[in-house]
């Protein structure tokens, strides 16, 4: 009976030893290291993000786990910092993300390659400095509607700039399929296009001349409310340009000028 009582006692020390080794490694492999960035975060220090392979001991695979958030405006800080974690993420073959109730795989790895292109853009042209944009799916999980987050932008920059920069990632990711983009800032969504014009954007960027691309960019623009923007005019090629660049104009301000000199008056 003490014999008995010895050898269950050493198993259960074994799995217990076995359960905590597991759980310290994927608390220091995978969880300090995301909670350390959620740290710095100045607007959700708060925020819980769960983090562990798959099962636990599946080390090819890894499965994030967050709360649903109601407001879009969190979006960017939690993709912020899911994004600076993103060197630990490239080196899993599957990443799948639990967003409250609902589970997806490799959405999370779509968007970062999507950011990497962004980066590749800003980069790519010294006029882009000083331009930070986020790309991430609506919710983080809508592959189908991509977010196109206008994040910072130095008070020097033109309309011309930032639009610049918007074709220069439609270049990039031109054969990247998906229903609608959305145009925001700081999280907020103001109009949104369709994901066959922005290809149609992306194609031409290299030959099409910038100045038609400007003029007839507002006509195949929409509320968030799936409502056409703004008018397509007719009449004369003067007078039907300067009020289509009238409405180019217009688009920025809602978009993210009138925002941005709010902030800075």
């Amino acid at each position: 009976m003490i014999k008995r009582n010895k050898f269950s006692l050493t198993t259960s020390v074994i799995i217990t030893l076995i359960i905590l080794s597991i759980y310290l490694l994927n608390y220091y492999k995978l969880q300090k290291p995301l909670n350390d960035i959620i740290r710095k975060d100045s607007v959700i220090k708060d925020l819980n993000i769960n983090i562990h392979y798959k099962y636990y001991v599946d080390f090819s695979d890894i499965v994030i786990s967050l709360k649903s958030f109601t407001d879009s405006s969190y979006y960017p800080h939690i993709f912020n910092i899911l994004w600076i974690y993103s060197y630990q993420i490239k080196k899993y073959d599957n990443v799948k993300l639990n967003i409250g109730d609902d589970s997806f795989t490799y959405t999370l790895k779509e968007q970062i390659g999507l950011q990497d292109s962004m980066i590749s853009a800003i980069e790519s042209d010294d006029r882009n400095k000083n331009i930070n944009v986020f790309i991430y799916f609506l919710n983080l999980s809508d592959s189908m509607t991509v977010v196109y987050d206008l994040q910072s932008v130095d008070l020097n920059k033109s309309m011309a700039d930032i639009f610049r920069v918007f074709l220069q990632f439609a270049e990039r990711v031109k054969s990247f399929k998906f229903e609608n983009l959305i145009f925001s800032y700081k999280g907020y969504h103001k109009f949104k296009i369709r994901g066959d014009y922005f290809q149609k954007l992306g194609e031409e960027y290299s030959w099409q001349n910038p100045v038609y691309t400007t003029r007839t960019m507002p006509v195949n623009i929409y509320t968030m409310d799936g409502k056409k923007a703004y008018h397509e005019w007719y009449g004369g090629f003067i007078g039907v340009s300067l009020k289509e660049l009238e409405d180019f104009n217009d688009f920025h301000k809602k978009w993210w000028l009138n925002d941005l000199i709010k902030e800075n008056p």
